[in-house]
């Protein structure tokens, strides 16, 4: 193919792509046949993202808190912790939850309070509740 050879397929294709917008944007129903001007195919997934953190409080001390992942308990690697935590927070209010929560205690000491977490892509911390001695609870058990 020579130069004009394809600075013609560029045209015909630039053309194409236009009038495939326009016509999409004129005579669609949803104002167009593919995303050719707006970026739905990308506004309908979901924008929050929540991570999910349980640290381990030990007891009589309120200010040192040692992350699940570095618990001496913790016989899972980070990855199978993380999707245990993932869980938890997805199973929360869910009749998954227990199981979940069962799962977590094995990884707590025993006489050791939890503060079970979720951070935002904005960092902000939501405490969820305390886990302590198998049970869940709203209120802080250190």
């Amino acid at each position: 193919m020579s130069y004009k050879g394809y600075l013609n397929l560029f045209l015909y294709v630039t053309v194409g792509y236009i009038l495939l917008a326009l016509l999409g944007m004129l005579f669609s129903p949803k104002g167009e046949y593919f995303p050719f001007f707006t970026w739905s195919l990308y506004k309908s997934a979901p924008q929050e993202i929540k991570r999910y953190y349980v640290d381990i409080v030990p007891q009589n001390s309120d200010s040192f808190h040692i992350s699940i992942f570095n618990s001496p308990q913790n016989e899972l690697d980070v990855k199978q912790t993380r999707a245990v935590l993932l869980r938890l927070g997805y199973c929360f209010n869910k009749p998954c939850f227990l199981e979940s929560l069962k799962q977590i205690q094995a990884l707590i000491p025993v006489n050791s309070c939890a503060v079970f977490y979720s951070l935002d892509e904005a960092n902000e911390e939501e405490i969820i509740g305390y886990i302590n001695d198998v049970q869940f609870q709203e209120n802080p058990c250190y």
